[in-house]
């Protein structure tokens, strides 16, 4: 029997004795036996085989493959872009707004460094962005202006517009009334129907449904600006009406003519003294029942 024949007889565990013999005559063959025997003891390590399937399968996943898109990324970018220049021109082409409350006056500095003296109660506003193409405005209220020269300055009211080059003016413009008075220059007052030309000390007055009178005045500045509000032959409605803009309060009015007319003033300063210089040339009387709330009442 040749050596393959016993190396194979010996790997089945089928050799005798005798054979065994043999075998181990053979150097090579005696040291692979010792081997053999030598490893016998050894114990293989637990194989993972749940973990090595999982990665086996995992594996066998298709990879994601990531295409580039450059051009996709460029109109991203550019979009990113057109939201922070459209977000500047919003913002930049917003009003400005301009609002005070009852018995506050305020000053304001325009663009081309025109004056505005803003009386209480009152709201303006304009397009900063836009001024140095057209000086125009919204009023509803009461101001004074002082224009630096320059092209047309509008203020516009809900009922007509007045136009100046550079001046001084005040417009008073509440509801259904309308006053423009010019204290320097002249002043350009468009209603629906006409144009009327104001100068320095002249004035005019639009009531709704009434036609314009043609006033004048002999003062260099408005009333206002000096803490006083006065009336010539004005409704009580509306002097009553303006009382309201420089206090905090609630008149309630009983049995009084609202349409008597009034020619005064009253003061911003001090509530008591303003009723009195209203009620007593029209023969009423007052009670401040709280801090919010005044009574008139016809003098018996």
């Amino acid at each position: 029997m040749n050596k393959q024949e016993l190396l194979h007889k010996w790997m089945n565990d089928e050799l005798t004795g005798a054979e065994q013999s043999a075998l181990r005559e053979d150097p090579e063959m005696r040291a692979m036996m010792e081997i053999a025997a030598q490893t016998r003891s050894m114990e293989a390590p637990e194989f993972p085989k749940d973990a090595v399937w999982k990665n086996i399968q995992q594996l066998n996943k298709p990879t994601k493959v990531r295409t580039l898109q450059p051009l996709k990324y460029m109109v991203r970018i550019a979009a990113v872009f057109a939201i922070v220049a459209f977000s500047y021109v919003f913002w930049q082409g917003l009003d400005t707004d301009i609002n005070t409350a009852v018995a506050e006056k305020t000053e304001i500095t325009l663009p081309d460094q025109s004056q505005v003296a803003l009386n209480a109660d009152s709201f303006l506003t304009y397009n900063e962005q836009d001024w140095k193409d057209a000086r125009t405005l919204h009023l509803d209220g009461e101001a004074y202006f002082k224009v630096a020269k320059g092209s047309a300055f509008v203020v516009e009211t809900d009922l007509g517009d007045v136009t100046v080059l550079g001046t001084q003016f005040n417009v008073f413009a509440r509801e259904n009334l309308l006053k423009v008075s010019c204290f320097e220059g002249v002043v350009s007052v468009s209603l629906d129907q006409e144009v009327i030309t104001l100068k320095a000390g002249e004035a005019l007055e639009l009531e709704t449904g009434s036609a314009v009178k043609n006033l004048t005045t002999s003062l260099s500045t408005p009333r206002w600006l000096q803490d006083e509000s006065s009336f010539n032959n004005a409704p009580l409605a509306e002097v009553l009406n303006e009382l309201e803009h420089y206090y905090n309060i609630q008149l309630e009015v009983s049995d009084i003519d609202l349409q008597k007319r009034f020619t005064g003033s009253f003061t911003h300063q001090d509530l008591d003294i303003a009723l009195q210089s209203i009620c007593n040339p029209l023969q009423m009387t007052y009670s401040v029942l709280d801090q919010n709330k005044v009574v008139l009442n016809e003098a018996k």
